[in-house]
């Protein structure tokens, strides 16, 4: 029940900040009143006079204002004013910002001016009027010889307040014929995101050319303006995948509960030799190896040689690296050599492929041989590969449930990655100016996806720590939710939520899904069996006197604990005599922990036959070392 509270106190505290995060910030804006006074010219200039009435509440340095001006338009700036109570106009002058009434373009279309010294008392609801006085070019669209169209937005919608009171005062040329001239425009509670979008034809009756926008950039460029999606519409979207992350995780969860995932690991003070044999030591211990954390690597590699060992099929014997001619020794270094006890022929499946990978010329061999062996021969043996195979299909057969209702849900990752690809790939072609939030946008859910999937699988395959795991894992999906809930801010289009929404579901899907057991209620508590053997081990080896017997030293090594028995035997191991004999069965009373006994070297040298065997896994190759310990208009606006 603690992931569900977590999961729940996450959801609630995303939710607060999401609703109220407005209300939260030290600084509002917002316009009380927004007039326009527009003439379109004889020649197609639109002039524009924009007056606005901003209220500003915190510390607000000046206004913004962004032009939206489109590749084969341009612009005129021809001033700003600060109204006076009276109506008398303050000319801003332009210089660096540093002065009250300076204004300066911050890039080609954005325009910021000061209206308080930073170290002035913030703003407490101060309404300051301003009059934006410039002219635009090439805004009518060609319709015929003498039929122009105005397409033109008088209302920026990337703001981050409302419009109380909107008015547009629209007139034209005599040579513009319009019986609707001038044209009146009036809106209320304006939000942020609305645009005020004039589209009027107007037919030309002067002699004059008439400026417009040619049809091959209207081709290549038509669809570069930018509606932000509804607010109704990115609440819906984040309040919906809110629910789904919730759904999934509780899911999840009786999945998880119903497969005993969370049953608490068997302490070590019940475990005892007779528990090890029934529950570990019926399985070879490089299929434990395999089995407890789901990997094969050179710890399983080691335990085969370390068991060939105790069946007395092979025998080894490991001596230090020295340096030529001086004789030193080089410090954590060993060269492993083995020799076979009985003929190869005698050898099957994985073992005998490892034989014959290792034994290049006969019946002895050593680590420094294998590696001068491949190296020369340009080619590489990788027995850690040799051995996953079989060693897989023995996990399942143990571990796997005999019907997986998992087995096909993998699909509807694949149907949201590629809906997700298909709307992004379309917007960043019809809102070219999205592009940057479009590749953010993308890579940042697809780094989420990857890196929580894998982290899912990383669970999913160990025992140990579950809780604690589960919980880390809901970390990558609440983040994903958290930066999609920053879109809410951003004012993007309707077709980026879209793609994003899709790419975050399929993220937090792909995560809950990929982190779901396959294994039967069995296969879950014999890998919890064998975590709770391998802690065991791990704590005993701390002691000086553990409760461990020579002849377990491969399971030692399958679980990848032979640099902690090599810890142990440099602290507490001894020499014993070289003529240790393998006991028959594995459960055999031998005498107390030496490290492994005399086929390993002993006290003090077992761990270092356990570096040198798990080395061979990576180091039987031409290129390693021997073992070792190792529209127009628009735009936005607002404050800075």
């Amino acid at each position: 029940m603690k992931v569900i509270s977590i999961t729940l106190l996450s959801l609630l505290a995303y939710l607060l900040f999401a609703t109220c995060g407005a209300s939260a910030e030290k600084r509002t804006l917002y316009w009380k009143d927004f007039s326009v006074k527009a003439r379109l010219a004889g020649d197609g200039k639109l002039h524009i006079k924009e007056k606005q009435q901003i209220i500003f509440d915190g510390n607000w340095n000046g206004g913004e204002r962004q032009f939206n001006v489109q590749p084969g338009q341009s612009y005129t700036f021809n001033g700003i004013y600060r109204v006076e109570p009276d109506g008398q106009l303050v000319a801003l002058e332009k210089g660096n910002l540093s002065k009250i009434d300076h204004f300066k373009w911050v890039d080609r279309n954005t325009l910021r001016w000061r209206s308080r010294l930073p170290d002035d008392p913030p703003f407490q609801n101060r309404s300051i009027t301003y009059l934006l006085d410039y002219s635009l070019s090439k805004i009518l669209l060609p319709q015929s010889d003498n039929r122009f169209i105005l397409n033109h937005d008088f209302a920026f919608p990337k703001r981050s307040g409302r419009i109380e009171t909107f008015e547009l005062a629209l007139v034209t040329a005599p040579e513009w014929q319009d019986e609707n001239s001038p044209l009146i425009v009036k809106e209320e509670n304006l939000a942020p995101g609305r645009s005020v979008v004039v589209r009027k034809t107007f037919t030309h009756n002067g002699t004059s050319d008439v400026l417009f926008l040619k049809k091959s950039t209207i081709a290549r460029r038509r669809h570069i303006a930018i509606e932000p999606a509804p607010v109704w519409f990115a609440a819906v979207a984040s309040c919906f995948l809110a629910l789904f992350l919730i759904s999934s995780s509780l899911l999840f969860y009786r999945h998880e509960v119903s497969h005993g995932r969370f049953e608490p690991l068997l302490p070590d003070d019940q475990i005892s030799p007779e528990w090890l044999q029934k529950n570990v030591f019926t399985l070879l211990p490089e299929t434990v190896g395999a089995l407890w954390d789901r990997k094969t690597t050179g710890h399983e590699v080691a335990a085969v040689l370390a068991r060939l060992v105790v069946e007395g099929k092979m025998k080894s014997y490991i001596e230090p690296i020295t340096i030529p001619f001086l004789g030193w020794k080089i410090p954590g270094q060993f060269t492993l050599h083995l020799e076979l006890l009985q003929q190869r022929q005698q050898f099957s499946g994985y073992e005998r492929k490892l034989i014959d990978g290792f034994f290049i010329d006969g019946d002895r061999t050593d680590t420094r041989r294998i590696r001068q062996y491949y190296r020369k021969k340009s080619t590489s043996f990788q027995p850690a590969t040799t051995i996953a195979k079989p060693l897989k299909k023995r996990v399942d057969v143990l571990t796997k449930a005999l019907k997986n209702p998992l087995e096909y849900r993998w699909s509807f990752i694949v149907v949201g990655i590629v809906s997700t690809f298909f709307l992004l790939l379309a917007n960043s072609f019809i809102h070219q100016n999205e592009l940057f939030a479009t590749l953010f946008g993308g890579f940042a859910g697809l780094i989420g996806l990857i890196v929580g999937s894998a982290n899912a699988v990383i669970y999913r395959s160990r025992s140990d720590y579950t809780l604690r795991r589960s919980l880390y894992m809901h970390l990558f999906p609440f983040l994903l939710l958290i930066l999609f809930g920053f879109c809410f801010f951003l004012g993007i289009s309707t077709l980026l939520y879209l793609g994003l929404f899709c790419l975050c579901a399929s993220a937090i899907y792909a995560v809950f899904y990929f982190a779901k057991t396959r294994d039967s209620s069995d296969g879950v508590a014999l890998s919890r069996n064998l975590t709770s053997a391998r802690i065991f081990f791990r704590d005993e080896l701390k002691k000086q006197s553990p409760a461990i017997r020579d002849e377990w030293f491969p399971y030692l090594l399958a679980f990848g604990l032979g640099p902690r028995v090599d810890a142990w035997s440099k602290q507490f191991g001894r020499s014993i005599s070289s003529g240790f004999r393998a006991p028959s069965t594995i459960q055999s009373h031998g005498s107390s922990f030496t490290g492994g006994g005399g086929r390993f070297g002993g006290g003090g040298s077992s761990g270092a036959w356990a570096a040198a065997a798990s080395s061979l896994s990576s180091h039987s190759s031409s290129s390693s070392s021997s073992g070792g310990g190792g529209s127009s208009g628009g735009g936005g606006g607002g404050g800075w």
